[in-house]
């Protein structure tokens, strides 16, 4: 294995920082300019703000920090996101997504960074254990994929990105929906962030 890797399995083995010493950077996928996907009635870019700030609210009042890589009324390159959580030296990055079924038919998927010669050990814990929080509370289970896409890469910090629905499924779409998704979905995605800190 590269030298990377290396280094990422030992820091791997070396957490237990915390989430009140951790900076978590949280991505809320596409915007205004750029929606994303649009299904039955729902539009990714809504979908992802939404969550993304339950997301930031549940880690800061579980005494974490956390840095929302986009406001609402922007839309960055996903390089520049990168660039943004690297800046701020951001212990993880999670990037909120809602899927179209390329990935899974169905359910909620969490990607690390990986091709077929290399992946992130890190990332992948963290995928998994986010897949897991996610799992816990009924959101059906896509699973844990690698991607090689450009928030996953250019990042130094383990990153995942979380689909956390297929919405050209007209019955996860109706659910995104529900008033109480992206809260519900938020405190499962701080578990698995504390729970992979922890």
């Amino acid at each position: 294995p590269g030298r990377a890797l290396v280094r990422e399995a030992e820091a791997a083995r070396q957490m237990g920082a915390g989430l009140s010493s951790s900076t978590v950077a949280v991505d809320p996928g596409h915007g205004p300019a750029d929606p994303g996907l649009e299904a039955n009635g729902v539009v990714e870019a809504d979908i992802a703000w939404q969550v993304a700030q339950a997301l930031v609210a549940e880690l800061r009042r579980r005494g974490g920090r956390a840095l929302l890589l986009r406001a609402a009324d922007e839309d960055p390159e996903v390089g520049d996101r990168a660039r943004r959580a690297n800046a701020a030296e951001a212990s993880l990055c999670v990037s909120i997504h809602v899927g179209g079924g390329e990935l899974a038919p169905s359910g909620a998927v969490c990607c690390h960074y990986g091709t077929p010669t290399t992946h992130s050990p890190m990332g992948l814990r963290l995928a998994e254990s986010i897949r897991s929080a996610l799992a816990g509370i009924g959101v059906p289970d896509g699973g844990v994929r690698p991607l090689a896409i450009a928030i996953l890469r250019e990042t130094r910090m383990p990153a995942v990105q979380v689909e956390l629905a297929v919405i050209t499924n007209a019955r996860e779409a109706a659910t995104v929906c529900a008033p109480t998704f992206a809260e519900r979905v938020a405190r499962a995605v701080a578990d698995g962030i504390e729970a992979f800190l922890g």
